[in-house]
């Protein structure tokens, strides 16, 4: 459903991580096809390998169970 990413504003609370994607998806059928079979995620991470390498990766997945707007 949608996608933002971008680097890391410090070192304070990255835990060493220097840049975030967060991705929504409808469902865990929808994520599963991104995981598995998306054409479009394939290229994706073809383009890290070659362009910046990924020392190290965390996914982390959950289904929000509070939102709040300010």
């Amino acid at each position: 459903m949608s996608m933002e990413a971008g680097p890391t504003q410090g070192p304070a609370r990255d835990r060493g991580y220097t840049f975030v994607t967060k991705s929504v998806f409808r469902n865990k059928s929808d994520m599963d096809f991104y995981e598995k079979e998306c054409p479009a995620h394939e290229g994706y991470k073809a383009f890290l390998r070659e362009n910046a390498p990924v020392e190290d990766l965390t996914t982390v997945c959950f289904s929000p169970e509070v939102t709040f707007a300010l």
